[in-house]
């Protein structure tokens, strides 16, 4: 919540999997972020629920796509929470280290080119 809050310019966002009530509990800061002209990218697990897809995209730009180990959220490219375990995570880590977040954010990156938009 609180990197969301400090987010003034960019959010990527990578969620294998994401429940109504944790997308719920998001989206009115995601909402509040697009309205202050924030690009969110939102990088989706095709495993997710098509419903709740549709609820992002209402507030950001979304792809999916298949085989994401983890996930995590990446603000304003100087901080990031990383989640590592592809049905729960079993690792989190939160960095503002220049090079960790400039990794994750490549790798988002990468993944983001190679992702497609929602059927």
């Amino acid at each position: 919540q609180e990197m969301l809050e400090k987010t003034k310019n960019e959010l990527m966002i990578a969620a294998p999997l994401l429940t109504k009530p944790l997308l719920k509990a998001a989206l009115e800061m995601l909402t509040h972020l697009q309205h202050a002209d924030a690009k969110i990218l939102f990088l989706a697990s095709k495993e997710m629920e098509k419903s709740v897809i549709e609820l992002v995209a209402r507030v950001a730009e979304v792809r999916v796509r298949d085989h994401m180990f983890g996930g995590g959220v990446i603000s304003d490219g100087i901080e990031a929470l990383l989640f590592l375990g592809e049905r729960k995570p079993d690792l989190v880590i939160w960095s503002n280290h220049v090079g960790l977040v400039k990794f994750a954010k490549d790798y988002f990156e990468y993944l983001w080119k190679t992702a497609t938009r929602p059927q």
